[in-house]
């Protein structure tokens, strides 16, 4: 199950209902206080990872009778069926169990002084009379309700509570009766409903976040919190065996302690009658102790707050996997560049994405840095800010909003900027930045100099619109696609494919290259690598069917089969890229077209 969708009412700056689309990446901007913060803090208690408060509810409830704070989320990519136990099975289409949206809806609400928490499930149900509350009866009452509507129980199996369900409802067209309503999933009178929240918990992601504020210390409780967290689960899987180890010594110690004692009652025996041989249990998670250091033996507590902060995002990582065991995780990482380097600030948005990109992840951030925010297409972005007292989540930014957060992130006319290259998205870059190099070109040094700005033409850049605002004279190159009709322009800079996009360019050798890395064994011959050929559509379906593929490609719909193909995409902009040679790039007919585009670039930067 994958989080598409989150809801908040009452909760701290959020008195009315705020509501957020989540992608597989999404990234928070605005300035301090603005609610960034919020949104993980919510969802961290939606998760059951931190309790509510009367703190969280906001200040307006707070003197009323009975406050309230709901939070909700929607769900896509669940499983046809669930299932409850051995003989308990929901098919949540089939029982009317998603919401208008088509997704799974779970709402939580807490109320009153004790914030009382509720669990309900927001369905599309059926709403006739008798035909609404079906979920809610056990085995006899359903028995009763279908005698007493008159349906016909021969052909059901009568000891599966589904199937009289599903009976009366398809005897009354309950399809055409649906309404969206507010189904208790958490306990009835008969705590029946128990069963069913606890499975859908067991089904939904596991949520982590690694707050901004945490200590950054290498020792306590920083770095060596999660390092502690570790020897004790491994000790506690080996307690049996440490248990006999155990055992074994302290009765050899007891011995060689109960034989001092007598030794020294022969001496002196009103001594020994106040001592009482005893050995203690061993706290094994106090004996094994364990640091990092560099190559240099540089402990990491005498490093650099940004490596510790670094090292400690990693753990975070290692142990939010351990915990999901199987199920998808929710990264939820507040402000992960403090501290880091430029460099490292572009390591971690290239790890963030191919986080992204695995079917099991999604990765949610906050940042007050342009590094990350300027990276990250904008339909990815949420721009949170305060207007006339109210907060906000805006999606889709206006012009003047834009200008907002470039303000907000503080970002400001760069004057070194020699060269914006505009290409069709971020996939070309890694392809420019990785192709460039046989020609002996360093893009990757240019960009960490801010002599070179990459620009999607597909989407919306903010360092970019900040600069061109300060009406900054700066050089620009175009290179597009063959297939894209807008740019046709027959001026200097302004270079058009004769391919159909940057991946045709990528010899068949070194896609098979890359994906062996991986252990995946494709086979691409020559002739497949064509002018006009789908390059990450058809790297896409070769790997899926060598890999789990147990339907047809085209029996996958179209969502999963973009999805597959955006993986193919990036993977041959960056490791395929990196196979390529002078000969295989003359050998696919590219070396003078791209040629021309390393000269030009070239003139610019130098």
């Amino acid at each position: 199950m994958k989080l598409v969708r989150f809801h908040m009412k009452g909760f701290r700056g959020f008195p009315e209902q705020t509501t957020v689309n989540f992608d597989d990446l999404t990234v928070f901007v605005g300035k301090n206080d603005a609610g960034k913060s919020s949104v993980f803090d919510a969802l961290s208690i939606f998760f059951g990872e931190t309790k509510i408060d009367q703190g969280d509810v906001n200040t307006g409830l707070q003197n009323t009778t009975s406050p309230s704070v709901v939070i909700s989320c929607e769900f896509a990519d669940f499983p046809d069926e669930l299932v409850i136990d051995a003989s308990n099975k929901i098919l949540p289409r089939k029982e009317y169990l998603l919401n208008t949206n088509g997704n799974i809806h779970i709402k939580k609400e807490y109320t009153g002084k004790t914030l009382t928490s509720k669990t309900y499930l927001v369905a599309n149900h059926p709403s006739q009379e008798n035909l609404g509350d079906l979920l809610e009866l056990g085995i006899r009452e359903l028995r009763q309700r279908a005698n007493d509507l008159d349906v016909n129980l021969s052909d059901v199996n009568q000891t599966m509570k589904a199937e009289i369900r599903h009976a009366i409802w398809e005897s009354h067209d309950a399809h055409e009766s649906l309404h969206e309503k507010d189904i208790p999933i958490d306990k009835n009178a008969k705590g029946e409903f128990k069963p069913i929240e606890k499975k859908f918990q067991e089904y939904m992601p596991t949520f982590a976040l690694f707050k901004s504020d945490r200590p950054n210390l290498d020792q306590d409780p920083e770095a060596q919190d999660p390092l502690k967290l570790a020897v004790k689960e491994i000790i506690n899987a080996r307690q049996q065996e440490l248990e006999a180890i155990s055992s074994n010594i302290r009765d050899e110690l007891q011995q060689v302690a109960n034989k001092t004692v007598e030794k020294i009652r022969e001496m002196e025996p009103e001594i020994a009658k106040q001592l009482t041989p005893k050995v203690d249990k061993p706290a094994w998670d106090r004996v094994f102790k364990i640091s990092l250091t560099s190559e240099e033996e540089v402990p990491v507590n005498k490093r650099g707050s940004g490596v510790r902060r670094l090292i400690l995002l990693n753990f975070f990582r290692v142990k939010a996997e351990e915990k999901a065991k199987g199920k998808n995780v929710i990264y939820a990482i507040e402000e992960p560049e403090t501290s880091q380097h430029p460099n490292n600030q572009k390591m971690l948005i290239n790890a963030f994405e191919e986080l992204a990109d695995r079917d099991d992840c999604q990765v949610f951030a906050t940042t007050h840095t342009p590094m990350l925010a300027e990276f990250v297409p904008e339909s990815l972005l949420r721009y949170v800010k305060i207007d006339n007292g109210k907060r906000k989540i805006i999606e889709e930014l206006s012009d003047n909003e834009k200008k907002e957060i470039a303000d907000s992130l503080g970002v400001l006319p760069n004057n070194r900027v020699k060269l914006f290259l505009f290409v069709e998205g971020r996939n070309d870059f890694n392809f420019l930045r990785g192709i460039a190099k046989l020609f002996s070109l360093d893009l990757s040094e240019a960009e960490s100099k801010g002599e070179l700005i990459f620009v999607p033409m597909g989407g919306s850049n903010l360092q970019l619109w900040v600069n061109r605002l300060a009406g900054l004279n700066k050089e620009e190159i175009y290179i597009y696609d063959r297939d894209n009709v807008s740019y046709r322009e027959s001026e200097p800079n302004k270079f058009q494919t004769s391919k159909r996009e940057m991946e045709n360019y990528i010899h068949p050798d070194a896609i098979v290259e890359a994906y062996q890395e991986e252990n995946i064994n494709i086979q691409i011959r020559e002739n497949e690598i064509q002018d006009d050929a789908d390059i990450p559509m058809l790297v896409a379906e070769k790997v899926y069917e060598v890999g789990d593929g147990h339907n047809e490609w085209s029996a996958l719909d179209e969502q999963k089969r973009e999805k597959k193909e955006d993986q193919a995409k990036k993977r041959l902009n960056t490791s395929a890229v990196q196979k390529m040679t002078e000969e295989r790039l003359r050998a696919v007919g590219g070396w003078e077209e791209i040629e021309t585009w390393m000269n030009a670039i070239k003139k610019a930067l130098f």
